[in-house]
């Protein structure tokens, strides 16, 4: 799902941007910072020759990553394999993060408003285009089997079958029992993978934050202070993580753009070579904080921490790529649709003998719509990341 991953970056850039303004000591000028310009951080004016130039140009990167042209800017809205772009203001949708504002069009006002809103909007639904062709289908079969059924059948075989409410009844329970339990574990899916974003975003603050600790931004002769350029490539190197994290779970958003603007050319190409971009950037991390440790800079109860910091980070990666790549058994989907098939190809048979050729369509629209509605559900959170 693109809302999860482009997060990481946009929350790691506020930890990015947010400490050097907190540190316990006032900023002076100093020889590493460069030409004099205001810049806006979080709504407030600071003097760009108050700020380090490392820092200053790691903010100009992660602004530039920002204003990036999204990939599927221009892609169709229908996408029926998939979850549609909506534009939040109009449409809340879990793709997006929750504002004030998405709650209240989401959840707010009386009952009856939110009733008429998503009434208003059934048309513009995903589920239902997603589930249009197959119904239209349904309702085309359940027509033909209304006019010709009773006629091939025969009066005498039609007066035994007028009632199949118990073998459509025990075939609707049995269906709906399987269909609850695949749309829970997808759920579960879900839920496991915004726990992973949860993660890398605290995760990146961790690091930053006790990197950060250890920074003397106007001292830097002193030989127990982290190096500016070292916690600039700390924060390029988790933000590029997010990116290529991302990359790795979605398909066809690839975005070598986002390395060239935070990593050095050569080492950009490098990354986008790996089989694994995340642990490759992962692996530079882990390399350019052990060798701050190893030359004196970087306290040893600090690199600890950091340490478990990003093992845990490699852990939020591995457990990224088994839910990607283990999917619920696909037995289980192609044997409920099967079921719900014999069952919607049966229905019509079953009511053209009791009930009204159009209200066959009717209720044969309306069951086909809400059982393959709910297999929908499950279909488009599976992958949770796309």
């Amino acid at each position: 799902m693109r809302t999860i991953l482009l997060t990481l970056l946009l929350s790691s850039s506020r930890a990015f941007k947010s400490p050097h303004l907190r540190l316990p000591y006032p900023f002076t000028r100093c020889s590493l910072c460069r030409h004099s310009r205001p810049i806006n951080i979080h709504g407030r004016s600071v003097d760009s020759d108050l700020i380090p130039k490392e820092i200053n140009s790691l903010v100009d990167s992660l602004e530039a990553v920002k204003s990036l042209p999204r990939i599927r800017e221009n892609k169709s809205f229908e996408d029926f394999n998939g979850l549609a772009v909506i534009d939040p203001k109009t449409k809340p949708t879990f793709r997006r993060l929750f504002t004030h504002e998405t709650w209240k069009l989401h959840a707010g006002g009386s009952t009856f408003r939110r009733w008429t809103r998503c009434m208003i909007t059934t048309p513009s639904s995903v589920i239902l285009r997603a589930v249009a062709k197959t119904v239209c289908f349904l309702s085309i079969w359940s027509g033909l089997a209304a006019f010709f059924a009773p006629k091939l059948l025969g009066p005498a075989i039609s007066s035994q079958i007028t009632d199949q409410s118990l073998p459509i009844s025990l075939c609707g329970n049995a269906i709906g029992l399987l269909l609850v339990f695949r749309t829970n574990e997808a759920y579960k899916r879900l839920e496991e993978a915004r726990g992973l974003m949860e993660k890398v975003v605290h995760l990146s603050g961790e690091i930053v934050s006790l990197l950060v600790s250890a920074w003397e931004p106007c001292n830097q002769d002193d030989p127990k202070s982290v190096k500016t350029s070292t916690v600039a490539s700390v924060c390029r190197y988790l933000a590029a993580f997010a990116w290529s994290l991302r990359d790795e779970l979605r398909d066809g958003d690839t975005r070598d753009d986002v390395l060239n603007i935070l990593l050095p050319k050569r080492e950009a190409k490098w990354v986008a070579s790996q089989r694994s971009r995340a642990l490759a950037i992962h692996g530079q991390l882990r390399r350019v904080l052990y060798q701050e440790w190893k030359s004196g800079r970087f306290p040893d109860q600090q690199h600890f921490h950091i340490e478990v910091q990003l093992n845990e980070l490699s852990s939020v990666a591995a457990t990224c790529e088994r839910i990607f790549t283990s999917p619920i058994p696909p037995t289980m989907s192609r044997h409920g649709l099967r079921s719900m098939t014999l069952m919607m190809m049966a229905l019509p048979v079953a009511l053209s003998f009791s009930v009204h050729p159009i209200v066959n369509i009717g209720w044969t629209a309306a069951i086909g719509f809400i059982y393959l509605g709910i297999d929908e559900l499950g279909v488009q959170v599976e992958q949770p990341f796309r």
